[in-house]
Formats: structure tokens, C-alpha cells, sequence
């Protein structure tokens, strides 16, 4: 029996139709499983789905559309089930049809990614993208189970293959992730003294407590940039 597991989460949290989501696999005689935190259940309007909360269910029961639920981390849970029942594919259903190389709703040059890899697709996640658990492209990657992204607006497209892919080399840019929180602080022109950097944004801070003054704030980085004979530029973020 073939299986095909979803990840709907985002779609009940938005209200978003699922049958669209599952007719084909119906239609195929699929078993399909819906994966969802067990708060949204409640959200789920489609008839002749059973809930369960443990893999044995799906497997001995002649019923064609379960429910998945768990307290929390249901994202994880599905992937869980997509290695006990061999499924070779997780599908995550979010607000855009895979994976861009910017945001869409910031650059008109943004471009869906057919495939990424796992590893590019973890940088990505440790850099702001927040749609896809990081956990669970590490569990896919130790599997060697596919993640596909998919928009659950357009519930026909391709969207974006997340799998170990072959055949790459150089060093190539997939993705840009914007951090709005993130602000620099720049000073040019300065003397070209080992420590001045240090000793100036130190000042500032006491004077000034740029950082201090909100919650949860850090400094990140400092560069130091010579520009020419005798002058540097400093930044700290």
C-alpha cells in the first residue's frame, strides 16, 4: 500500500481548503496522512478521515484518509512516520510553491528552486527560513527521504525537491535569507590604530548603550577595513 504524508499545518492555521490537497492521491487509492499540532484538529472539515495519534492504526486500518496529530513538533512526527512506513517522499504545504532564491514578496527576481540539497537547504533554515523544522531535513538527509515544498495555493505544482543532490560543484549562491533584526553600526575614515575600533565602539556603548537597550540584543560580528595609507572603516553588527 502506497502512503502519502502531508504536513498541513500552515493550512489550518490559515484556513485553507485541504481537499484540493489530497483528491489525486484518492483518486489514486492512496493511503493519505494528514500531519497537523493536535490544537488545529479541530480545524479539519473533510469527511471520512480518522485521527490517530500512533502508526499502528494507519497501517491495520482499511480506512484511505488519517489524521496525524500530536501536542507539539507534529512536523517531526510525520517525518517519523514517513521512515517507519517507507514512504519515499514528505510533502510540507506552505504559503509559496517551493523554495525561492530570495523572498517573493520582496524581489521580483526571485526564482523557485526545482532541488536543493540537504545541507544547503540546513544553512538556509539556520539563517531565517523558518518554514521547513531543521530537525526534520536532518532526519530526512540521515533516511535519504525527499522533502518536497510544496504551496497548498497551488496544490498541482512541482514546488521544491529537497534530496542529496549529485553533481555539484563549485560554489554556487541558492539563497538569500533577509534578517530584518539586524542592524550596523559603521564608522569611515578612522586612524588606522590597532584597538581604535574597540576602544571607540566601547565608548559609544557606555555613552550611548546602542545594544543594551534592547532586549535580547548581542553584538555579532566587528570587522575592521583598512581603506588606505593611514585610514581604516569599522563595523560592528
Amino acid at each position: 500500500m502506497a502512503y502519502s504524508v502531508k504536513y498541513v499545518g500552515e493550512c489550518l492555521k490559515n484556513g485553507i481548503d485541504l481537499y484540493p490537497l489530497i483528491e489525486r492521491d484518492l483518486k489514486k487509492g492512496n493511503k493519505v496522512v494528514l500531519v497537523c499540532d493536535r490544537e488545529y484538529s479541530r480545524r479539519v472539515n473533510l469527511p471520512d478521515i480518522t485521527s490517530v495519534t500512533d502508526f499502528e492504526r494507519v497501517y491495520t486500518s482499511g480506512d484511505k484518509l488519517f489524521l496525524l496529530t500530536a501536542d507539539k513538533n507534529s512536523m517531526i512526527v510525520g517525518a517519523q512516520f514517513v521512515f517507519a512506513s517507507g514512504t519515499p517522499e514528505y510533502e510540507i504545504y506552505t504559503k509559496y510553491d517551493g523554495i525561492y532564491s530570495a523572498d517573493p514578496s520582496d524581489s521580483p527576481f526571485a526564482r523557485r528552486l526545482e532541488k536543493i540539497d540537504y545541507d544547503e537547504m540546513l544553512e538556509m533554515c539556520a539563517t531565517g527560513y523558518n518554514a521547513v523544522n531543521a530537525y526534520v531535513v536532518e532526519l530526512c538527509k540521515k533516511h535519504g527521504v525527499a522533502l518536497r515544498i510544496l504551496s497548498y495555493y497551488e496544490p498541482d505544482s512541482l514546488g521544491t525537491l529537497i534530496k542529496e543532490v549529485m553533481g555539484v560543484t563549485g560554489l554556487t549562491v541558492k539563497g538569500i535569507i533577509k534578517e530584518p533584526d539586524v542592524a550596523i553600526v559603521s564608522l569611515r575614515n578612522i586612524p588606522d590604530v590597532t584597538g581604535i575600533c574597540y576602544k571607540i565602539f566601547n565608548e559609544i556603548n557606555k555613552r550611548y548603550p546602542l545594544f543594551g537597550a534592547f532586549k535580547g540584543a548581542k553584538v555579532e560580528t566587528k570587522n575592521r577595513i583598512a581603506k588606505s595609507a593611514g585610514k581604516q572603516n569599522g563595523s560592528i553588527w
